[in-house]
């Protein structure tokens, strides 16, 4: 006893039964800052430009993602005890994943190689409708 009292608490944190938490501690932000939604919503405006929203239109778009955001992240207070987060971190990955993949095969096939011009209308709307699920995806999974 009192050998574990006198021990480093820094090198306990190394020890086998406590790999897990050390794990996920670690794995846990780094993944939260690699989805990527930071990017999203910061850029929304320009990324919602760039595909043929207008500026207002651009904005607007913006305001809904951040909204959906907030009302994932509300949602997600309501779910987590009756579902828990794992079961939470799986489905929102999943769901973000595809999102990200219909996306870039979306902007893919509609502005080519390029990348210049601007989506048809529908095209467009599907753009803001995945990024909103995939906002969704994140704030009541990867998010809180």
């Amino acid at each position: 006893m009192a050998k574990a009292a006198n021990q480093e608490p820094f090198v306990t944190i190394f020890e086998r039964q406590y790999r897990p938490h050390l794990v996920m501690s670690i794995a846990i932000p780094f993944f939260q800052q690699v989805t990527g939604i930071n990017i999203i919503a910061f850029y929304a405006p320009v990324l919602f430009q760039s595909v043929g929203f207008g500026n207002d239109s651009a904005l607007i778009a913006a305001i809904i993602l951040g909204l959906v955001n907030l009302g994932s992240i509300l949602v997600s207070t309501v779910v987590v005890d009756r579902f828990g987060r794992r079961f939470l971190f799986l489905q929102g990955g999943i769901q973000m994943f595809i999102c990200q993949v219909a996306l870039a095969c979306i902007l893919a096939v509609e502005t080519g190689l390029t990348g210049t011009k601007n989506l048809p209308k529908g095209s467009a709307i599907t753009v803001l409708d995945l990024m909103c699920i995939y906002a969704a995806g994140v704030g009541w999974s990867w998010g809180p």
